[in-house]
């Protein structure tokens, strides 16, 4: 008897609280990011940041007019100082390792990340998973970081022989699941942050709570 036909033909993961458990001070990060952004008066005190990400925060300043060059690189070297320290000693999350095997061969694996490239290659090799994904890309390798769609249609335009509809998206934030939403991706919410996807107008095509779980979707 010949096997079920695969879904899917390729995955999408996030990689920070999706393939990894990093350490990465989200909340210093916006804080910081903030306070940074404040500081070069790029932005207003009464932003309602607490509905920001670090990017979407950094992303509504560049509209400003006294936001440089020089402005940005500040910001964004706060950025990878915070990430550097947090991905040090990551740890893989529940199921990745046995997921990954499982389905290698059989599906396009990739990673988008807004992490800088060198520190998700890095965090990758040193947990040894690197070897899964025929593709990893981060924020040095797209214009506009999630929740825009610009890295998930990056990744659909070096493979055009798949269909968006033949690939699935899998990340823990609603920002992984507006850029799949938005490139017409399906995509499935990865651990608690899927309860509050609907806040955000992001429909995933269902949840899992660990990576083995994804076997059900394929």
């Amino acid at each position: 008897m010949n096997p079920k036909p695969l879904r899917f033909a390729g995955i999408i993961f996030d990689m920070d609280n999706t393939l990894l458990r990093s350490h990465i001070d989200f909340a210093r990060m916006k804080r910081e990011v903030r306070e940074l952004l404040l500081g070069f008066g790029v932005m207003e005190e009464e932003t309602a940041w607490d509905r920001h990400t670090t990017v979407t925060m950094i992303d509504s300043a560049r509209s400003h007019r006294n936001y440089t060059d020089s402005v940005d690189r500040a910001v964004w070297r706060r950025v990878a100082a915070i990430e550097e320290e947090g991905m040090a000693g990551a740890d893989l999350e529940p199921g990745v390792a046995e997921c990954l095997e499982a389905i290698s061969g059989k599906l396009v694996l990739t990673v988008l990340t807004n992490n800088a490239d060198a520190a998700a290659f890095k965090a990758l090799r040193e947990t040894g998973i690197d070897r899964y994904f025929a593709k990893v890309v981060g924020r040095d390798g797209t214009t506009a970081l999630k929740p825009a769609p610009d890295g998930v249609q990056r990744i659909l335009r070096q493979y055009e022989a798949i269909p968006p509809h033949r690939w699935l998206s899998v990340g823990d934030s609603w920002i992984d699941g507006m850029a799949a939403q938005l490139a017409g991706v399906p995509f499935v919410a990865y651990g608690p942050g899927a309860a509050r996807m609907e806040e955000r107008e992001v429909r995933p095509l269902g949840a899992i709570e660990a990576m083995y779980e994804l076997m059900r979707f394929l």
